[in-house]
């Protein structure tokens, strides 16, 4: 038979005390961390999500384009969020061009092996492959900046709120 859980805490905390001192504490660290959840219900406020290594922006449960991310952070006057959401898409167009002909070079390869022209060159191959692992840095540079500038809009905008009150 089986011994539950709370008998081994209390066969090893060997004192009633502590167990029901680690007991409060447990306690006390789930009903922060409890309300601490979803204590931003912001109508201004902003969030991302990562589906595939893309992040996507919403806002009140509507997709936003980055653009309009950083015109809510130019709205609010938040210099620090601007900087990371402009870091963004230079690291994203950056990755975009560089990115591009290496899908481009490796895509003819395999289309033309697919109609049966055996005449690959394995040097476009292996030119596309570099320039995609070239550019996957700045995508991951590019996502982590986004990330970044919501977080930071968003704390200086519950900070903003905080001041106001």
């Amino acid at each position: 038979m089986e011994m539950p859980l709370l008998f081994y805490l209390r066969k090893l905390s060997g004192d009633f005390k502590i167990f029901n001192y680690l007991k409060k504490i447990f306690l006390l660290l789930f009903i922060f961390i409890a309300t601490g959840v979803k204590s931003q219900n912001l109508e201004d406020s902003i969030c991302t999500y990562s589906i595939f290594g893309n992040v996507y922006i919403y806002s009140n449960y509507e997709k936003i384009s980055i653009r309009t991310a950083k015109n809510l952070a130019k709205h609010n006057h938040d210099s620090f969020a601007l900087k990371y959401f402009r870091k963004d898409l230079v690291n994203r167009i950056f990755s975009d061009i560089i990115g591009a002909p290496g899908g481009f070079f490796i895509g003819v390869n395999i289309g033309s092996w697919l109609v049966g022209n055996n005449n690959n060159n394995k040097n476009t191959v292996y030119l596309g492959i570099g320039l995609i692992a070239i550019s996957v840095p700045f995508e991951i540079a590019s996502n982590r900046n986004l990330k970044k500038g919501v977080r930071i809009y968003n704390d200086n905008l519950v900070n903003r709120i905080r001041n106001k009150q």
